[in-house]
């Protein structure tokens, strides 16, 4: 059951577990077990729940008018120092539309994110449109404090749109209560590469498509077995990616004190871990370090060749595998999204520029190997994919039925637990699940 925050709690930062696609379309940090996110509600002439006053008229187009669009915009970006990666398409739109002005507000420090977030709504101003504002879509009652739009109202409302032209997963796994309160940009599913020379090194063969976390252990156990104790899971070798996949499911269906999941405790455990993150991804490249079984990503389309490459497999790869949890969900790779602030009064304007940050135009950031959500696009962008590779990949998208979500600050509550587990070796895992399921307890009941 998720808790209801206040806006106390929400501005010092609920966030989803980001993990975005990274440098040339391979490594994807699926971030710590333990944190990243955003949200929104918003219409004309209502009584606005966040501010308890009455909004504005909206300036700008109404969605499915053609009208010239006029106003300003503010972003406030998650990522620090990172303006350059909103250059293009502000250009671009802009260009289009000589009457709009785009500011971006890019903390130094991702810190300042929720300061700069804090300050604005308790002026009860607030941004236009928020970057990572998915965080918010994993935390129930934000319907009822009323922060961000509802873009499903938009997408009702304007005769350009067309859900059909974009891949389902932006929809479903997106959702609160049947509202969407984030637009996805990046549709990448998680994928996992195996250690080609440790599988034939231990005589493991496997040619599944898919792989969930049993499966991918018991291989695991297999190499250690042949190739020495001192392999890792993946090249940080500090925590398993995967863990975030499987303990958002334990934390969101309040499963923490159950048998299952000290049993997911002990083969976590017994995987061989170092005391500090490791990084051997920038030594290695393409390649991958000998004592590490697997890669984890989600898949960049910056090159067509890197792409064939991951799904055909390589001298070190194995062909890339979709990841399944242990429950079956798909998730996503990244929950990079964009949402619009009730607290702006241009939100049709605001809704125009975000159709054309996610549309089927030829404008990208600078995270050009994003998979955007809209098909034409990604197909566009597919140019020198094989064909079988491009189904494939559109039928992993279409699969994706999760999104991961954490709120940040319980996050960093249950990481002090799991690092006295995995890292200091101070609790047992019966003793780790009681402390996690009362943290989540007392957390959702503060």
């Amino acid at each position: 059951m998720r808790k209801k925050l206040s806006i106390a709690a929400i501005v010092t930062g609920v966030l989803l577990l980001t993990a975005c696609a990274a440098g040339n379309g391979q490594s994807q940090s699926a971030g710590n077990a333990r944190g990243s996110g955003g949200q929104e509600e918003a219409q004309s002439g209502e009584q606005n729940e966040a501010s308890g006053e009455t909004s504005k008229e909206m300036q700008g187009k109404i969605p499915g008018e053609e009208a010239e669009l006029k106003g300003e915009l503010t972003i406030l970006s998650w990522f620090p120092n990172a303006e350059f990666t909103w250059e293009a398409v502000i250009e671009a739109f802009t260009k289009e539309h000589p009457g709009v002005t785009i500011t971006v507000d890019c903390p130094k420090e991702q810190e300042m994110y929720f300061e700069n977030y804090a300050t604005k709504i308790m002026s009860g101003e607030g941004y236009d449109i928020v970057q990572e504002a998915d965080f918010a879509s994993s935390q129930k009652g934000w319907d009822e404090l009323g922060l961000f739009a509802d873009l499903y109202e938009f997408m009702e409302s304007d005769e350009n749109f067309h859900k059909e032209d974009y891949f389902s997963c932006i929809y479903g796994p997106m959702e609160t209560d049947g509202k969407l309160y984030s637009f996805l940009r990046n549709a990448a599913p998680v994928y996992i590469r195996m250690n080609k020379r440790l599988l034939e090194q231990a005589e493991v063969e496997y040619d599944k498509e898919t792989i969930n976390f049993d499966e991918l252990y018991e291989i695991y156990e297999k190499v250690r077995e042949k190739c020495g104790e001192k392999i890792y899971l993946t090249e940080d070798a500090y925590y398993n990616p995967m863990s975030v996949y499987e303990e958002t499911y334990y934390v969101q269906n309040n499963l923490l004190d159950t048998d299952e999941y000290e049993e997911y405790l002990r083969k976590n455990h017994a995987m061989c871990y170092e005391t500090e993150k490791r990084n051997v991804y920038s030594e290695f490249g393409q390649g991958i370090a000998s004592d590490v079984l697997c890669r984890v990503l989600g898949i960049n389309l910056q090159s067509a060749d890197l792409v064939n490459d991951i799904f055909n497999g390589t001298e070190d790869f194995t062909p890339a595998i979709s990841y399944v949890s242990m429950h079956g969900e798909r998730y996503l790779a990244s929950t990079n999204s964009l949402s619009i602030s009730s607290f702006s009064e241009n939100k049709a304007l605001a809704w125009e520029f975000l159709k054309f940050v996610v549309g089927n135009y030829n404008v990208d950031y600078r995270d050009a190997g994003f998979l955007p959500p809209n098909k034409e696009r990604t197909t566009a962008k597919c140019e020198g994919v094989e064909p079988e590779i491009r189904e494939k990949l559109f039928q992993d998208i279409e699969a994706i039925n999760a999104a991961c979500s954490v709120n940040i600050n319980l996050s960093r509550n249950l990481e002090v637990i799991l690092e006295d587990y995995y890292i200091n070796n101070t609790l047992t895992a019966e003793e780790c699940r009681k402390q996690m399921a009362d943290r989540v307890y007392l957390y959702m009941n503060e």
